[in-house]
């Protein structure tokens, strides 16, 4: 979870630079956070995803 709150910090401090670092970011804090939450779910004992 630290990793995701610094990757948000990130995104956020460089919004005021180069906006392709901000897309980057903003993708790798989404894609954390899904992976986050998808950890919470199971843990909790949801479904459990489908893998291929």
């Amino acid at each position: 979870m630290a990793l995701e709150m610094q990757t948000l910090r990130r995104y956020h401090d460089t919004q005021k630079k180069q906006p392709a670092e901000v897309d980057r970011l903003r993708l790798e804090a989404t894609v954390l956070l899904a992976s986050v939450y998808e950890y919470q779910h199971q843990t909790l004992g949801g479904r459990k995803p489908q893998l291929h």
